[in-house]
């Protein structure tokens, strides 16, 4: 099965809420950023976090963007080298 080439960011965006929703580990996740990105990709429906970091700390920044963490699988390991690590 051949696909169109994608021409626009939409034509990608839509593309994409058409195939299975990947889980996606993000390490060292205790970044405002990275909660931010999360939660949009989240809310386009494009993957399934599992979030690596200090877990108090990703909840309170989660909690800052209005990103609900009911859903969302949160590992805790306070240091960011050994999140990055697993």
């Amino acid at each position: 099965m051949t696909c169109a080439p994608v021409k626009t960011f939409q034509e990608l965006l839509d593309r994409a809420r058409t195939m299975n929703t990947p889980r996606m580990a993000v390490a060292a996740a205790g970044e405002s950023a990275v909660i931010a990105a999360v939660a949009d990709a989240v809310k386009e429906g494009l993957i399934e976090p599992v979030l690596i970091g200090a877990g108090g700390v990703i909840r309170d920044i989660a909690d800052g963007h209005g990103f609900d963490l009911a859903n969302t699988e949160v590992i805790d390991v306070p240091d960011a080298s050994d999140a990055s690590a697993m």
